[in-house]
C-alpha cells in the first residue's frame, strides 16, 4: 500500500509527495538536521560568530529591546531577535542601518515571508 500524500515541509512549497522524511523530491536535501547543517553551515560559517554576538548586543541596546514592527503601530512589545531588514540571502549586510529588533512572533512571520520569496 502506498503512503498517503503529504505536503512538503519546506515553507511555501505547494508540492505533495509520498516520501517518508517529509520533503518533496525538489527539497529532499533538507531532510535531517545533519544534512541541513552541512548544506547551510554552522552559525560561525554563516557569519554569526563572536562579532555577530557583539553587534547583536549593540542593536538590542540601540532599539531598547523593543520590537520595531510593533513600535511602527504604536505598541511597545519586548523583542530579543536581531533581524536583517534586507536578508543576507538577498544581499543584505550587517550594517547598523540594516538591522532591527523584532519580537519572536514578528521575526517568525517575516522569516516565513522571506522564505516564500527566496526559495519556495
Amino acid at each position: 500500500m502506498k503512503p498517503k500524500l503529504r505536503p512538503c515541509r519546506k515553507s511555501g512549497c505547494p508540492t505533495s509527495h509520498r516520501n517518508n522524511k517529509g520533503y518533496c523530491d525538489k527539497h529532499r536535501e533538507l531532510e535531517g538536521w545533519g544534512k541541513r547543517q552541512k548544506l547551510l553551515g554552522n552559525r560561525h560559517a554563516r557569519g554569526y560568530g563572536k562579532e555577530w554576538d557583539k553587534l547583536r548586543l549593540v542593536i538590542l541596546n540601540r532599539d531598547k529591546y523593543l520590537c520595531q514592527a510593533h513600535l511602527l503601530i504604536g505598541i511597545a512589545v519586548a523583542g530579543n531577535n536581531v533581524d536583517h531588514i534586507l536578508s543576507k540571502a538577498l544581499g543584505g549586510t550587517d550594517e547598523h542601518t540594516n538591522l532591527q529588533v523584532l519580537c519572536t512572533q514578528c521575526h517568525l512571520i517575516k522569516t516565513a515571508k522571506e522564505g516564500r520569496n527566496i526559495g519556495g
